[in-house]
């Protein structure tokens, strides 16, 4: 044990080593100046409450507990390492003055205030790990914060305290087998999120301000992002990974991903502009209020929930396709497609433009549209014109099929009847058992003037109504579905 009586310094100016605890009591200032540990790794290092603790570049490495009751002062970069350290505060002022604190199990943060940058790692000795705040303490960093799962896996990070400052942003690391199984971080006035790899969840948010990116993000889990008054600005390269993100802004979004990317709930104020080089998933309940561009490089765009678009959109999928069918989407503005196959579900295709072919639901009068090329396959019907059954696309468990029915208008006439045959087993690559379940891609069930015979794989019209096509039935078995389209065969 080391004591000052009074308010005397206690100073420590050259190095410490051995395999034993050192306590140091003083109401004046304990300075640290040389290394502590750094040849033999001491056992605990305790401070009392009554002084301050002074770092002038040190390394203090234990095996034990580091305990630091009174406030530490750092006047030039060092790094504390130990099984933990304990503190009530961390001030370093000066520019350019880093502090680093290495955690072999988890690390609990007091107040810190540094003006150069701040690192934490934490899991080092391959146990638990992780890191958050004490109650009622801030952060606020003048450079980089950067916090390092090491070692042990599945490590959180609660970073969410509504006062942090992360002023240099903030980047989330994996090293040596360690993972962040779940990253939560918010920050005062606009969020810069550095360099991450994150193998669980995400959730970023800020009080006010922007959130935007300096370094790539890769995210495995899923991730949750909102600001109430800024932009959403992911536009670095190389981004994310399977997880879904959820997006909260009033203002503008920008997402552009090396791969594709899945959204989950989005709420968008202003525009957005969705780039990648892979399957674009544009969510299960979103909401675009200002014009909306996509573009997925080549690759499939789809959706998973209603979407509500308040102003123009424009989907560019070059020779991938575009399925975009639920019925609750709500569509504003005019629309521009460009893709190879493009099904939308839209109540008057207006203003739209596809370079490929195009199939829309009806539930007005529609503009002419490009017609689907038909395959050989065709059947007679009981009038004696043919009626073609075209497979445009097969069905897998994650792109729906296309196919495509034509039937020559006497044959479609009012009062007409007539059949088709279509195997869906067949064609969905399921076997002769697996449940068919059709219906109409509204959700209404097939009407009354047509059935399926399971036995015969025979679809069947009896006294077909006037203005009955086109129709779209959604045709699914055992789960793999498949968008098969009756329409009257167009005039040559």
């Amino acid at each position: 044990m080391f004591e000052s009586t009074g308010a005397g310094h206690l100073t420590l100016a050259s190095t410490v080593d051995g395999g034993f605890d050192m306590w140091l009591n003083t109401a004046g200032a304990t300075v640290f100046s040389g290394k502590v540990g750094g040849t033999t790794a001491l056992k605990r290092v305790t401070t009392d409450a009554a002084g301050s603790t002074q770092l002038n570049g040190v390394t203090i490495t234990t095996t034990g507990l580091q305990t630091y009751a009174d406030p530490i002062t750092v006047s030039v970069t060092s790094n504390l390492s130990a099984e933990r350290i304990d503190f009530k505060s961390i001030t370093a002022t000066s520019g350019g003055v880093n502090v680093a604190l290495i955690s072999k199990t988890d690390q609990i943060l007091g107040n810190v205030k540094v003006a150069g940058n701040f690192s934490v790692t934490t899991g080092t000795a391959k146990a638990k790990g992780g890191v958050k705040q004490s109650a009622g303490t801030t952060l606020s960093v003048g450079g980089l914060t950067t916090f390092t799962a090491d070692g042990a896996t599945n490590q959180a990070a609660d970073l969410s305290v509504a006062d942090n400052n992360f002023a240099g942003g903030v980047s989330f690391t994996q090293a040596n087998g360690g993972t962040w199984g779940s990253v939560s971080v918010t920050n005062k006035s606009g969020l810069i999120l550095a360099t991450s790899q994150i193998t669980g969840t995400l959730v970023a948010r800020t009080g006010s301000g922007n959130i935007t990116q300096s370094g790539p993000l890769t995210l495995d889990g899923a991730s949750d992002f909102a600001t109430p008054d800024g932009d959403i600005l992911l536009t670095a390269a190389n981004n994310f990974g399977p997880g879904e993100m959820s997006i909260s802004t009033p203002g503008k979004l920008q997402i552009t991903a090396a791969g594709g990317y899945i959204l989950g709930k989005v709420s968008v104020g202003k525009t957005a502009d969705l780039i990648g080089h892979g399957k674009i998933n544009l969510g299960k309940d979103t909401t675009f209020t200002g014009d909306l561009k996509v573009n997925s490089g080549g690759f499939y765009i789809t959706q998973s929930g209603p979407m509500y678009t308040g102003a123009e959109t424009n989907f560019d999928s070059g020779t991938g396709d575009i399925y975009l069918m639920d019925p609750k989407n709500v569509w504003k503005g005019g629309i521009l497609y460009k893709g190879k196959i493009v099904q939308i579900n839209h109540p008057q295709l207006l203003n739209a433009v596809s370079a490929g072919q195009l199939l829309v639901r009806v539930e007005s009068k529609l503009q002419d549209s490009a017609q689907p090329t038909p395959s050989t396959a065709s059947k007679s019907s009981a009038l004696g014109a043919n009626i073609t059954v075209a497979i445009g696309r097969k069905p897998t468990s994650t792109v729906p099929g296309l196919i495509d029915v034509q039937i020559a208008a006497e044959v479609a006439a009012p009062g007409s009847s007539f059949s088709f045959a279509l195997d869906p087993h067949a064609l969905a690559d399921q076997p002769a058992d697996a449940e068919v379940r059709i219906a109409q891609t509204d959700g209404k069930p097939m009407p009354d003037w047509l059935s399926y015979d399971g036995a015969t794989k025979t679809f069947s019209v009896k006294d077909v109504p006037a203005g009955a096509f086109p129709l779209q039935l959604k045709v699914s078995v055992a789960g793999v579905e498949s968008v098969m389209v009756i329409q009257e065969k167009p005039n040559k």
